[in-house]
């Protein structure tokens, strides 16, 4: 909130000034004159980044997920929202604290609900702080709290299963990236000079294994170079949305790993598309809404357009049959669903469905990965033992 600078006159007579924190003008006027003061000048101070707004992006996601849980379950019990809110503040860390407490102030200067998250944009989105605002408006804030909590706590536990399934290829890749790394620099130039000593006939894999070991020691720097060239350049380049559209149809084509992209992104989207339309979002907002968490651009655009052919009166599932990128059954359901007007009912249904999909990509991800990665380690240790037991052999047939 801004501060404002005062200046009034006691009962006494005397003359103070000060500097006191409200939502508006008004507000803070109205505070000095609860107090008995007689206001003389009322000036804004310049505003800068509120502290508390700028420490607002340390409550994470999941400390999100479990205050609307708490906080449904307090209005639920008939508690107001500022004493609600006030509770979990006592009880909760710093962090978490300082957002409520300034939720609190808020809603003690006579803020909405709506208005005081609108504040704390990093820390909740548009689309909770519009079914807040359906909330208020119909009131039934504690069933859309509730049903905010259910959605926000059952998508934490998919990505966190999607997250967790993706952790164990990752860290093998680093760890196969490292074992090379210090291969080429640390040992293979140490059992090599054994050989140089001998003067013995190199045969063709010791002779690579020497070149690329010494290419590492010698010229790591290029390779620091070049990636960050790379790197820089791709970057530079990606800035442009024709190649973030291009990037994001190659993941897409990508074996296995494009195919969890898609239902993942599916599955997260008619999830939120849900819970927007049963609480009474209409159909072009949620979608709007429902569009913008999507992390694919190429389906972002998609939706977008076939938004605005809503807008205009076009059925959802006719706007969307023109993207081959989509899945057949997405587009099915959603004519079902408005056939039936029970679109919402269908939105959920294709959630579990696009979940289950989910989770058995990321099965049959990892049946595949495992093969593909022993493959890979038997050929390096293969050629490893080649190009280093085959000098070996060749020095010890000449000393016998």
């Amino acid at each position: 909130m801004p501060f404002y600078v005062y200046k009034v006159r006691t009962n006494e007579g005397q003359t103070q000034k000060g500097k006191v924190e409200a939502a508006s003008q008004e507000a803070a006027a109205g505070t000095l004159q609860e107090r008995g003061l007689l206001v003389i000048s009322l000036t804004p101070v310049a505003e800068k980044k509120n502290a508390l707004v700028e420490k607002s992006s340390s409550m994470t996601f999941n400390d999100t997920v479990v205050f609307t849980r708490q906080l449904a379950s307090m209005v639920e019990a008939g508690l107001t929202l500022t004493n609600a809110i006030s509770l979990l503040t006592q009880q909760a860390k710093p962090a978490v604290a300082t957002v409520l407490s300034q939720l609190v102030s808020d809603l003690e200067n006579g803020l909405s609900f709506t208005k005081a998250l609108e504040k704390h944009p990093k820390v909740f989105s548009k689309t909770y702080v519009f079914l807040v605002q359906a909330g208020e408006s119909s009131g039934s804030l504690d069933k859309v709290l509730s049903r905010l909590a259910n959605t926000m706590e059952e998508q934490k536990e998919f990505n966190g299963k999607i997250r967790n399934a993706l952790i164990y290829p990752v860290v093998v890749m680093i760890v196969m990236v490292a074992v090379v790394v210090v291969m080429m620099v640390a040992v293979v130039p140490k059992l090599l000079s054994v050989f140089e000593e001998f003067n013995a006939q190199l045969p063709v894999p010791t002779l690579i294994l020497i070149a690329i070991s010494n290419f590492f020691v010698n010229y790591w720097w290029l390779v620091l170079i070049i990636i960050a060239i790379a790197g820089i350049s791709f970057w530079v380049w990606y800035r442009d949305e024709h190649a973030k559209k291009v990037v994001d149809r190659i993941y897409f084509r990508i074996p296995l790993v494009g195919d969890l992209r898609k239902k993942t992104i599916l599955a997260n989207f008619t999830q939120t598309l849900a819970m927007l339309i049963k609480s009474g979002v209409p159909l072009v907002d949620s979608l709007n809404l429902s569009t913008e968490a999507m992390n694919s651009i190429n389906y972002r655009e998609y939706f977008t357009t076939a938004k605005d052919k809503v807008e205009k009166g076009v059925n959802l599932g006719d706007a969307l049959e023109i993207y081959d990128d989509l899945p057949p059954i997405l587009v099915q359901m959603i004519k079902v669903g408005e056939e039936t007007g029970k679109l919402d009912d269908i939105m959920e249904r294709l959630s579990s469905y696009f979940k289950t999909e989910s989770q058995q990509a990321i099965t049959g991800l990892m049946a595949a990965f495992e093969p593909i990665l022993m493959i890979v380690l038997g050929l390096a240790v293969a050629f490893l033992v080649i190009a280093i037991i085959l000098p070996i052999y060749n020095l010890t047939s000449q000393v016998v």
